[in-house]
């Protein structure tokens, strides 16, 4: 079983009375109360995060992908995610954020996701926004486009190219935050764990999940995961369309 992080029961569940957070470890569960887990290792010397994104290469088209981790290779069983509690381990409503200062005017045209695993049909969003300033907040957030990306069944270890039906085009200085939203699934008994990897990231991660008590962006590590780097890039073309 993965390792939980426990919040505060919200609300009345089915099946159970508290959300938790899936960790990134294997730990043996009592009968009863949930073993505590330690916060991942850093893999690396604990410095502060740069927010600045590594300078992206363009191919000869003028294409350009966005991305801020070192690896897009998706690591089995390191994703974290707010879902109820067992006996049904069901995803709950979780958004996921990066922000990507540009720095020369960009037309986002695919939005890039991973994920871990999923056990069936679920509904997903892929949403652009910009917000004025850093750190970003859900209340700053202007929403540019949303597109529904329907999953048809099960996947694993899978990373999906969404080509945006609506292309937008972000003006140099603008911060644009890519998200992927992901429905609750309790009702359908869905799981769900985004695609991560430890391998090192160029600025920090957010997630927002309600459930479990994270009523605001909050980057990977407040959540006590700073291991976990969330595969989500986006790509493009420089200029306007």
């Amino acid at each position: 079983m993965r390792a939980v992080r426990w919040c505060l029961p919200i609300g009345l569940l089915v099946g159970a009375g508290c959300n938790q957070l899936l960790g990134v470890d294997d730990v043996a569960l009592g009968d009863d109360e949930p073993a505590p887990i330690d916060a991942p290792p850093t893999g690396g010397d604990g410095r502060e995060l740069d927010a600045a994104i590594d300078a992206p290469e363009i191919d000869a088209s003028g294409w350009v992908t966005l991305s801020q981790t070192t690896s897009d290779t998706i690591v089995d069983g390191h994703g974290v995610v707010c879902a109820q509690s067992p006996p049904i381990e069901a995803v709950r409503d979780n958004r996921f954020f990066r922000v990507f200062p540009i720095d020369t005017a960009f037309t986002a045209e695919t939005v890039g996701i991973a994920i871990e695993e999923t056990n069936g049909p679920l509904a997903l969003d892929v949403r652009l926004h910009t917000v004025a300033s850093l750190p970003p907040t859900a209340a700053s957030l202007v929403e540019l486009t949303s597109q529904a990306v329907s999953l048809p069944g099960s996947a694993q270890l899978s990373r999906i190219d969404v080509p945006l039906d609506s292309p937008q085009a972000i003006a140099a200085g603008t911060n644009l935050v890519v998200e992927l939203h992901v429905a609750d699934g309790v009702g359908a008994g869905r799981t769900f764990h985004p695609g991560t990897n430890g391998s090192g990231q160029t600025a920090d991660a957010y997630i927002l999940a309600a459930d479990c008590a994270f009523t605001e962006m909050s980057t990977f590590e407040q959540a006590g995961f700073p291991n976990v780097h969330l595969i989500l890039s986006v790509s493009g073309t420089i200029g306007g369309p």
